[in-house]
């Protein structure tokens, strides 16, 4: 979880501080202020990476402050191979999932339960399946 809180403040400030050059660089453009020819479409260039910036990284952590408030999770078994484990994110299904590499150290051949969260792909619990469960959910006395 704190891997994700600090992915959203940094989005968070990285976005703003793009609408803020974008902000000068269309009033630099208004006043004719620019010293260079090349500068005048620095507003569509910034434009252009502030949205790319924010589809990919701000908005998907800002939808799942909702899936926080109301825990709706991604829940899933696996079983990670070497090749799944990258230094601070598993490849599930040819998606990334990021963890925090300080609190949890996958090994592969091992099935774990994870828990995510469903648009950014935060890993918020990644707990080893110790016990086989009983198929169809049938209680045994």
């Amino acid at each position: 979880m704190f891997l994700y809180v600090i992915s959203l403040i940094i989005g968070l400030f990285a976005t703003a501080a793009l609408v803020y050059a974008f902000c000068r660089s269309l009033d630099r453009n208004y006043g004719r202020r620019n010293k260079r020819p090349i500068s005048y479409l620095a507003p569509v260039f910034l434009s252009l990476f502030l949205i790319f910036f924010s589809i990919d990284y701000t908005v998907p952590r800002l939808l799942d402050i909702v899936s926080l408030v109301s825990r709706d999770y991604e829940i899933m078994e696996i079983e990670l191979d070497d090749a799944q484990i990258r230094w601070t994110a598993l490849t599930i299904e040819e998606e990334p999932y990021y963890y925090n590499r300080f609190v949890y150290k996958p090994v592969s051949s091992i099935r774990y339960r994870m828990t995510a969260l469903p648009n950014s792909h935060h890993v918020l619990k990644l707990e080893a399946v110790t016990g086989e469960t009983n198929p169809g959910g049938v209680h045994e006395p």
